[in-house]
C-alpha cells in the first residue's frame, strides 16, 4: 500500500511511467539459510534518469522534467497561454468521432522488405 502511494506521488512529478520505474532499484539480501530475497526499493538518487547529463528541464510551474524543446520561458508548453497553442487537427477529428461514439479502427500494414524500401528511395 505504502508503494502504491509513494508510485502515485512519483507520477505526479515525473514526465512518464519509465522515469517512475527508473527510480526503484532491486536490492538481493539473503536469509540464515543463503536463500536469496529480491527486493524493490526506491532510490531517489536515480532521479533524473542520466543524473546531471539529462538535457531535461524541469518546469517552473508544475515541476515536471520536460525535454527543452518544450519550454518557453522556463514554462512547459502544458502551462503556456491558450492562446499561443491550439490542439491539433489530428487531435480535433479524434474528438470530432467521439461525438459520435465512433472509433478510428487500425489497420495492419505489411512491413516493407529492404529491397522494396531502397527501390522507393532510387525512384524519388
Amino acid at each position: 500500500m505504502a508503494e502504491t502511494r509513494l508510485r502515485a506521488k512519483l507520477r505526479a512529478k515525473s514526465p512518464s511511467e519509465p522515469w517512475v520505474e527508473a527510480q526503484f532499484i532491486e536490492v538481493t539480501e539473503y536469509d540464515a539459510r543463503g536463500d536469496a530475497i529480491v527486493q524493490q526499493v526506491h532510490d531517489p538518487r536515480v532521479f533524473p534518469p542520466g543524473g546531471d547529463q539529462t538535457a531535461m528541464v524541469r518546469c517552473r510551474l508544475c515541476g515536471i522534467f520536460t525535454p527543452p524543446h518544450a519550454m518557453e520561458d522556463g514554462v512547459c508548453l502544458d502551462h503556456r497561454e491558450p492562446d499561443n497553442w491550439g490542439q491539433s487537427p489530428s487531435a480535433q477529428a479524434i474528438y470530432a468521432i467521439g461525438y459520435w461514439n465512433l472509433r478510428i479502427g487500425e489497420t495492419e500494414l505489411l512491413p516493407e522488405s529492404v529491397a522494396e524500401l531502397q527501390l522507393e528511395m532510387r525512384k524519388r
